[in-house]
């Protein structure tokens, strides 16, 4: 799940605004009948399995959107689903504070690494960093490092206007060691086809990282391929079912770098993530990204 070979990049232009209005179409939430459990380090699972499950343990019904114990969010609308984790790992558990995954149409695009059942001890370490997971990461350091009860939980907000859902967070794992506060902010429109995002380290009297590279990562599920657009302005995704999807990104550079997956029964897959990289300055840094539906506007 870290940095390996890169195909391109380059910065994107004066692209639009990605955190804007919420958009007009009304609301018209549908559960997801594919689950991406491996957020929480866990595998994938079929409806028909998790619904056995469900049942089994007398809850049935829809899943809540919110779990406020784990801070654990579940945006559903229409066709596509982002889980959102944004809580701290317990004792040496997962290190992806602020990290989601996102579907479409029961099809998994952006994903986490997961947990191999049997890990070498380099295969835990490494599937367990934050950069296994599709968050930010700050100078090649685990988020929570290590994980410890004197970490602030992360703070989560939710807001829902007009069938479109917003979530505004933030977490300190990097204050103590870096003077940083990552605040990360995702939206999700009424129609389901558009997830903006921006992502923000904010700079604290204590700041100790002026340089240090700063990585947006978003890994794909390995069925997912991508490629890059517009001399490296963009990059262009397509699912095994042929969904089109539109990668953009301003603040950074764009980089394909390859990447593990073991969220299907624990075997090591080959996939691919997208990287916003750049470096942290004594100013906010901000990264603004967006996935698009392709025929979502046409």
């Amino acid at each position: 799940g870290g940095v390996a070979d890169t195909d391109a990049g380059g910065h994107n232009g004066d692209e639009e605004e990605f955190v804007g209005a919420p958009g007009e179409d009304p609301f018209k939430e549908s559960w997801q009948e594919a689950s991406a459990d491996e957020i929480y380090g866990g595998e994938e699972e079929s409806a028909a399995a998790s619904g056995l499950t469900l049942g089994r343990a007398e809850a049935p019904g829809r899943p809540p959107a919110s779990a406020p114990a784990t801070r654990f969010e579940r945006l559903a609308v229409r066709r596509s689903l982002l889980l959102f984790d944004g809580g701290l790992p317990a004792g040496d558990g997962l290190a992806g504070v602020l990290a989601f995954e996102f579907s479409s149409a029961g099809e998994r695009l952006v994903v986490n690494c997961g947990i191999s059942r049997h890990p070498k001890p380099d295969w835990r370490r490494a599937l367990a960093a934050t950069a296994a997971h599709s968050t930010l990461t700050l100078a090649d350091a685990n988020a929570i490092d290590p994980p410890s009860g004197d970490v602030d939980p992360p703070q989560v907000q939710r807001q829902e206007t007009d069938g479109s859902i917003w979530l505004d967070a933030s977490h300190e794992g990097y204050r103590r060691r870096f003077g940083a506060i990552h605040r990360r902010r995702l939206f999700v429109d009424a129609s389901g086809d558009e997830l903006r995002g921006e992502d923000a380290l904010v700079a604290t009297s204590h700041h100790k990282a002026q340089g240090a590279p700063l990585a947006v990562r978003f890994h794909l599920h390995p069925d997912v391929s991508v490629s890059m657009a517009q001399s490296g302005a963009a990059a262009l995704l397509k699912t095994a079912r042929g969904q089109g999807w539109r990668f953009i990104a301003n603040g950074g550079r764009i980089d394909i770098e390859d990447s593990v997956y073991f969220g299907e029964g624990g075997e090591r897959r080959a996939n691919r993530q997208i990287s916003i990289n750049t470096n942290f300055s004594l100013a906010d840094t901000r990264v603004k990204w967006a996935l698009v539906r392709a025929d979502a506007h046409s």
